[in-house]
């Protein structure tokens, strides 16, 4: 079976297209197969670079390749159709040179002879300047006609092209073993001597030419046709851009193009325009040219515009590609992607796109093959469909050979260049540990060790310490041999000397050498040990080296790595061992490796906000100026507090309680209106309408609690028609005094009743009252709100979606009518996502469990794109992680419930602090199965958030089970053999897996003051 030509074609450069051609030439031939790569950017050509210590990169100065290959086809057809016209006229054109004047042309031995001169390009040069451009083409073009009729190999130009097709002598085979399976190999065609003449040969290689007067499409054919007959795959590095030697590389060679782009539009477009115009190419020649689209460089970090380009590229590479390029063809109109995607187009988007990796722009190179990244597993799924077989995947047969092989690819390791160090720390906190713990890791590489406390001593002892190091504290940039490690936290932001000492030491650097500025390192080197990295200057302008979230040999595999690759180690005679700051053998007492958004928490506890309400409502019976203003000081704070920690149930009534402290503080003697009790009341209504966003929904769902038992005696999945959340007691506390503060604002007019503000009010109250089960009452509120709408479409369609759950809410008897209500909902084009959203996830409430997947799906298309609504994507994903358990899927199978979950908990990142009551079952699912592929800290740090979401919420038996899992997972699967408690700060006894329920200990672990539940608010 003949090989395949694949072209990997880009429009722009600085895409990945010779990284993606590397990888998986190195995935196909440790799979077995036999593969050719071959460097077509002629004009910026380093492909060798990804193979170099298995090829002789500095033999690239003398190595033959595409462009003599192509220059010598070139010169001998040129050499042939001179000789064809001089043997025409008797070769008598030739007797004028000086060196053939006067030889018996009658003899053939002088004609065979002067043939053979005719290699000579100066002996050409002569006679094409004696004889037509006119003669001359007639020659050519008589040489290039197929002219026997007859079987191929009696066709002289057939033969020709052979014998100038011999490809072999251009070829390197990479020189290594034991990294491919039997069969597998990979040579490299480069794009030709690198030499002074190179630039030269390539400016006079003229394309068109050579496709007009030297058959340079039957060429390339040929060579194609020979290529095949002997490799499995040919792996084509294309030039970027249009032109003829794109075009050779897009429409003449390929069964298969990899359509490369980065994310802008430009990149999409015309890379699209380039693979249709190659898919026409193709009709035209009346065969099949295969097209796989290659997203690439994709900044994960920026998920909504990520959303969007991966929205916009698919749309334009699954249009039909006739769209692009007008062609008479009678096949049927076909996407421009394809045709024969394994998996289909769907799974292709998801697995083929190539993330930006930062560590991989440093270095040419082979995939790792261990970790199996997701850049390589989405090379290896790029390599499955060029060679149509899933099967194929990275597979060395020895793993110590390929990492033995992806090791030689490092460069060269740097020493170290430091005589001394300082360690520069602030006073208070843990920093000074943290600058102990550095000081023992620093003797053991080097004896001169320093520490510089920066709130208390200032940069004369660096002066003194730079002279040690034989540098001169006159200038502002000699640092000797000296380097100042910073530990950067908060506290040495705040420091006296903090910022003299930063810069002191930033403009400095040393040099290993003195002769050589290439040699330099800044003599500054910053050390993050605190989650807040500093936002202001001069501290924000160096990227510090952070050992944040780090075990003890990471962080220190991490700090030494960036002095230096390789060191010398001892012993230290210094220090008795120091404890790793971070360490987790003192887990309770500091867990180091809490997120950020945990240390934001601190002081974002439920008794804060209910002391302060308490206060404020103290205050605002005194009626007196300064105690009003008091209370509405303290109610602000309250309010924001609330929505820092984005519990939309308190944040709507502290903003209602704020708005009458506002009203009633304009009432008093010599106070101007502003306003702005309005103004807050009309946003606490806003958060009142959240309340059903993330809540409550995910609860409509396949289960008949929060612990995901399906209830196998329903008719419709097994729903439960009141949510966990609105049954608790703490929740519905906090719901009726929110419907009192709605009918005092109601009773004050703050909002006209009349208004668009006045009418969404009196829906927030329905809101309220439907989740107080009160939906007799909460009906004739919204069929009002519904009339009075007028033109507000959003409004209307709110009131439908209110109308439609209120039926959900009062039983099954009232289910088909909420049904029909809300698919009408849904249908209509042009209603706001988050209302789509809750109108789709209300009907897969109601439905049965594979009906109930369509519209999860779609409620989770609607809010997949939207930044905003981070509350409602982690629902969604949840919906479709308890729908999945419901049909009865796996845990662990493709599509199964933990992929969903764990898609939640990554949506979540970066929104902690969030009270979701589908967050926290989304940590609960995902740290349940024993098998689990995260670390026992992961674990432990989503059990502890749950714990924390399900105590604000009062459901006291979710963080029951919590506890039992900490408990039964700390004794047996993570080997933890006991915890410590804290005591002032200090350990004390410690206690069995069984004392883990101690509510207060878990607490201390996050350092998350929340109290107990009778005092949450």
């Amino acid at each position: 079976m003949p090989g395949t030509v694949v072209t990997f074609y880009s429009y722009k450069g600085g895409v990945g297209r010779s990284l993606a051609l590397a990888w998986v030439a190195w995935i196909l031939a440790s799979a077995g197969k036999k593969v050719l790569v071959v460097d077509w950017d002629l004009e910026a050509p380093g492909l060798e670079n990804y193979f170099w210590p298995a090829v002789a990169v500095k033999g690239m100065r003398t190595r033959a390749g595409l462009v003599d290959l192509v220059i010598d086809y070139r010169d001998r057809l040129d050499a042939d159709a001179l000789a064809r016209y001089l043997e025409r006229h008797s070769w008598q054109p030739l007797a004028a040179h000086p060196d053939w004047s006067g030889e018996d042309w009658a003899d053939p031995s002088t004609a065979e002879q002067a043939r053979a001169e005719l290699a000579d390009p100066d002996l050409r040069e002569w006679v094409r300047e004696r004889i037509t451009r006119v003669d001359l083409d007639a020659a050519r073009a008589e040489l290039t006609r197929d002219s026997s009729g007859g079987e191929a190999d009696s066709d002289p130009m057939k033969q020709r092209l052979r014998d100038c097709t011999s490809w072999a002598s251009f070829v390197e085979e990479l020189d290594i073993d034991d990294v491919f399976q039997p069969g597998g190999s990979v040579d490299l065609m480069r794009s030709g001597r690198l030499d002074a003449e190179y630039a030269a040969k390539l400016a006079l290689l003229d394309w068109n030419e050579l496709y007009t007067k030297f058959a340079g499409h039957r060429f390339f054919r040929t060579l194609k046709s020979r290529w095949v007959d002997y490799y499995d795959f040919v792996l084509v590095d294309s030039r970027t851009g249009m032109g003829d030697v794109s075009a050779t590389c897009t429409q003449v060679l390929p069964d298969v193009m990899v359509a490369c782009f980065g994310m802008n539009e430009q990149g999409i477009l015309n890379t699209a325009r380039v693979a249709a115009q190659a898919r026409a190419a193709g009709a035209r020649e009346r065969r099949e040219l295969r097209i796989l689209p290659l997203p690439s460089r994709i900044e994960t970090s920026a998920r909504a515009a990520a959303g969007k380009a991966k929205d916009r590229y698919q749309r334009v590479f699954e249009l039909p590609w006739e769209e692009f390029e007008e062609v008479s063809t009678t096949l049927p109109r076909q996407p421009l992607i394809g045709p024969r995607i394994l998996g289909g187009t769907q799974k292709y988007w998801e697995q083929v796109a190539l993330p930006h990796t930062p560590r991989y722009a440093f270095q040419e190179g082979p995939p790792h093959g261990i970790d199996r990244d997701r850049l390589q597993r989405a090379c290896e799924f790029l390599a499955q469909n060029i060679g149509r077989d899933d099967t194929i995947r990275l597979n060395p047969p020895s793993r110590t050979a390929w990492a033995k092989m992806v090791a030689g690819f490092d460069r060269p390791a740097r020493k170290l260049q430091y005589d001394e160090f300082v360690i520069s720390y602030a006073e208070g906190g843990r920093d000074p540990l943290w600058a102990a713990w550095v000081y023992e890791q620093l003797c053991r590489i080097s004896a001169r060790v320093r520490q510089h406390n920066a709130s208390r001593d200032g940069t004369g002892f660096l002066d003194d310490r730079l002279r040690d190091a034989g540098g001169d504290p006159g200038t502002d940039i000699d640092g000797g041999k000296l380097c100042v490690l910073i530990l950067l936290s908060p506290r040495y932001v705040e420091s006296d000397f903090g910022r003299a000492t930063w810069r002191w030491a930033a403009s400095r650097y040393t040099r290993a050498d003195p002769a050589d500025r290439g040699s330099s390192r800044w003599s500054l080197l910053p050390v993050l040990i605190s989650s807040h990295a500093p936002e202001t200057a001069p501290f924000a302008e160096i990227q510090p080296v952070s050992l944040v979230k780090l075990d003890e040999e990471t962080a220190r595999t991490t700090l030494l790595a960036e002095l230096a690759d390789t060191w010398d180690e001892r012993e230290s005679a210094v220090l008795t061992p120091v404890e790793f700051p971070g360490s987790p053998e003192d887990l309770v007492r500091r867990y180091q490796e809490r997120a950020d958004e945990l240390e934001r928490a601190n002081a974002v506890t439920a008794e804060r906000v209910a002391t302060l309400r308490q206060l404020a409502q103290e205050k605002l019976e005194h009626h007196g100026t300064t105690s009003t203003s008091q209370a509405v000081q303290h109610l602000r704070e309250a309010h924001r507090l609330a929505r820092d920690r984005r519990d939309s149930l308190v944040a709507a009534l502290t903003g209602f309680e704020l708005a009458y402290a506002e009203f009633s503080e304009e009432q008093l003697p010599q106070r101007r209106r502003t306003g702005r009790p309005r103004q807050t009341a009309v946003r606490a209504v806003e958060e009142t309408m959240r309340l059903v966003d993330s809540d409550t929904i995910a609860d409509l769902s396949d289960a008949t609690d929060i612990r995901g038992a399906i209830d196998p005696n329903s008719s419709r999945g097994g729903i439960h028609a009141r949510s966990t959340l609105t049954s608790s007691r703490l929740y519905r506390n906090d719901l009726r005094p929110l419907r009192r503060a709605i009918d005092e604002v109601d009773r004050l007019g703050l909002i006209e009743p009349l208004s668009p503000d006045g009418q969404r009010l009196r829906l927030a109250k329905a809101v309220v009252l439907r989740l107080l089960d009160d939906v007799q009452e909460a009906r004739p509120l919204l069929v009002e709100v519904h009339q009075n709408a007028g033109r507000d479409r959003a409004l209307r369609a709110r009131c439908d979606l209110e109308i439609g759950m209120g039926s959900f809410a009062r039983g099954r008897t009232f289910w088909d009518d909420a049904y029909r209500k809300l698919l009408r909902l849904v249908q209509q084009p042009d209603i706001e996502a988050r209302i789509r959203f809750l109108a789709l996830s209300t009907l897969g409430a109601m439905a049965k469990p594979e009906e109930a997947r369509g519209h999860f799906e779609r409620a989770h298309e609607t809010v997949a794109g939207e930044r905003h609504l981070a509350g409602l994507r982690i629902a969604a994903l949840v919906n479709l992680g308890r729908n999945a358990a419901a049909r009865g899927l796996h845990p662990t199978e493709e599509g199964g419930p933990l992929k969903h979950f764990e898609e939640a908990v990554d949506a979540a990142r970066g929104e902690w602090p969030l009270v979701s009551l589908p967050l926290a079952e989304a940590y609960w699912q995902t740290s349940r199965p024993v098998k689990s592929p995260h670390t026992s800290k992961e674990i432990l740090a989503r059990l502890l958030r749950a714990i924390w979401i399900y105590t604000v919420l009062g459901l006291q038996a979710e963080v029951h089970e919590c506890r039992k899992i900490i408990g039964s997972r700390a004794a047996k699967d993570m080997g933890w053999d006991s915890f410590k408690e804290i005591n002032d700060g200090e350990p004390t006894s410690t206690f069995t897996p069984a004392k883990i329920s101690d509510f207060d200990v878990i607490m201390a672990i996050l350092d998350v003051r929340v109290p107990d539940t009778t005092a949450l608010r």
